[in-house]
């Protein structure tokens, strides 16, 4: 199925394969006024779901449903059929270019949005401004330019190169937001890259080290793998006291939903194990370095420190080829995803697959070293064999390596569909035996989930802007009198005119309390508390 939200951007594929592409087959009008345009599978082709803004080629108006994609018909809520023409076999030239299509993976970074470059003088068109806006206070974020003279810039782009014309006009407020969001992205000075490589490269080995060995499911060694990969994107080098010492590491601004997508886990469970990585002394929370309390929308910055103990090998080039632990390091790993703990793969295997690409071909014995394993049969048995049996993995008479479609194998893997829960349930049959059945729960795969977890994160983030919008309309309004919302006694009327903590004097065990208003000094300190707190909004 092709989805259509730019339909410039279907005349331009229209014109670059030569074939017309409309009314040739069924068509779907969607909610917002877009197209589906369905064809019958094609025999023996292998194509994947792709999305335009995250392939970049050109046409990020345009996503292919594949094998895997879903879509909804009529008569679901509003999407009608648009034509009465049945299903036609799709151009070979439509189908040739949807296999072509490759999905890019996704880090999270700045440097991963899709970039648009708008000519002098022309009009942005709907499906582009977002990106238009982004990089344009993104560029200006990296000059050093403030938040509101980027603001400025995007209203007056907004109003004079934006294309209003269209049934979804493009608002001052959400031009707003894509620049606040383009300065969440921390950016990296030139001057900084050398120091922040060697930092970053420390941080890699000792990853390899002493989170792939003995990582059991394996889902802080992937929270660790998700925030050394921000680090490299858009981590900036700072330096820090640390018990006296000045301590090199690298800052990333992440919150624990941007960091668990990639690390195919929870926020919850994210958060946790970047707390166990905290106790290892392998990374620090900033806001513990500095005592500052996190706003309600502020992400946590985590500091990546650089270890201190030496460590077994040479710090070179991530590209050349170097010995750790009798085993060639070739890279990092660029193709291996984070997987599920319920996945086929799983995370301990994902463990070994990580192992496989970055250290190049090993034997049994090697990567079983790498993994920490001692009893290499164990570890054949259940991880190179189930590998090698899914195609992740080809054996080479003993030698096991990543096969050469291996990025296109891992992207099955993620569009793979499997239960993520079970029910044992316990019963008795009509003649009055026992009877035990298994329920297991609906099939997703890992890119479905990513999809679902993304929309609970944003509901959730609307969820708290809308609370604390109401908060702030509360206590800006007139009518409710900080004086009427605390009622304070008479005793602290002093104090509360001032707004001195400093000036109260701690009650001893009888304070003196004539009205019975007070109990003790807790009850005043938090009475002043919530007062100061209302004054500060």
């Amino acid at each position: 199925m092709l989805d259509v939200d730019s339909f410039e951007d279907l005349g331009r594929l229209e014109k670059k394969l030569g074939v017309e592409l409309r009314g040739i087959s069924t068509e779907v009008r969607t909610q917002r006024a877009r197209l589906h345009i369905h064809f019958p599978w094609p025999e023996d082709a292998d194509i994947r779901n792709s999305v335009g803004k995250a392939i970049r080629d050109g046409f990020e108006g345009l996503d292919v449903r594949g094998e895997g994609g879903l879509a909804p018909l009529p008569p679901s809520a509003g999407y009608t059929f648009s034509n009465d023409i049945p299903m036609a076999p799709a151009p070979p030239e439509l189908v040739e270019w949807a296999v072509s299509r490759t999905r890019l993976p996704h880090h999270g970074g700045a440097a991963d949005r899709p970039r648009v470059e708008v000519p002098d003088g022309e009009m942005v068109r709907e499906g582009s401004r977002n990106s238009a806006i982004f990089w344009g206070a993104y560029d200006m974020h990296r000059e050093g330019k403030s938040l509101e003279e980027a603001e400025a810039w995007a209203l007056a782009f907004n109003e004079k190169r934006c294309d209003q014309g269209s049934t979804h006009p493009h608002t001052d407020a959400e031009a707003l937001r894509t620049v606040r969001s383009a300065y969440r992205y921390p950016v990296r000075r030139a001057e900084q890259d050398a120091q922040a490589r060697e930092v970053m490269e420390r941080a890699w080995r000792r990853f390899y080290e002493e989170e792939l060995p003995k990582s059991g499911r394996g889902k802080k060694r992937d929270s660790h793998r998700s925030l050394l990969e921000f680090g490299d994107r858009i981590g900036r080098f700072i330096e820090v006291i640390l018990d006296g010492e000045v301590r090199r590491a690298i800052a990333v601004s992440l919150s624990s939903r941007q960091g668990a997508i990639p690390a195919a886990t929870s926020n919850v469970t994210f958060w946790k194990c970047l707390n166990r990585l905290e106790a290892e002394e392998k990374i620090l929370a900033q806001s513990r370095l500095s005592g500052k309390k996190l706003g309600d929308e502020q992400p946590e910055t985590w500091l990546i420190l650089e270890p201190v103990t030496k460590v077994n090998s040479p710090v070179i080039s991530p590209l050349q080829e170097r010995d750790v632990g009798g085993v060639n390091l070739r890279h990092r790993p660029e193709k291996t995803p984070c997987f599920r703990y319920r996945h086929p793969v799983g995370n301990a295997r994902g463990g070994t697959l990580v192992a496989a690409e970055v250290h190049g071909p090993s034997t049994a014995e090697e990567l079983a070293e790498v993994m920490g394993y001692s009893r290499v049969a164990d570890f054949k048995r259940k991880h190179l064999k189930v590998l090698v049996e899914r195609g992740d993995l080809v054996d080479r008479d003993g030698v096991y390596a990543i096969p050469g479609d291996y990025g296109e194998r891992m992207e099955a893997e993620r569009h793979a569909s499997y239960s993520a829960s079970k029910r044992r349930r316990v019963g008795v049959d009509p003649s009055g035996r026992l009877t035990h059945s298994v329920d297991y729960g609906p099939e997703k795969s890992d890119v479905e989930r990513d999809a679902e977890d993304l929309a609970r994160y944003e509901k959730q983030r609307q969820k708290l802007r809308e609370a604390l919008e109401k908060k702030r309309r509360f206590y800006q309004d007139p009518a409710n009198s900080t004086d009427e919302l605390l009622e304070v006694p008479k005793n602290l009327a002093p104090v509360v005119a001032d707004g001195l903590i400093s000036e109260l004097e701690p009650a001893g065990d009888d304070p003196p309390d004539p009205d019975g208003t007070i109990r003790d000094e807790r009850e005043v300190f938090e009475i002043m508390r919530e007062f100061r707190a209302r004054e500060a909004a």
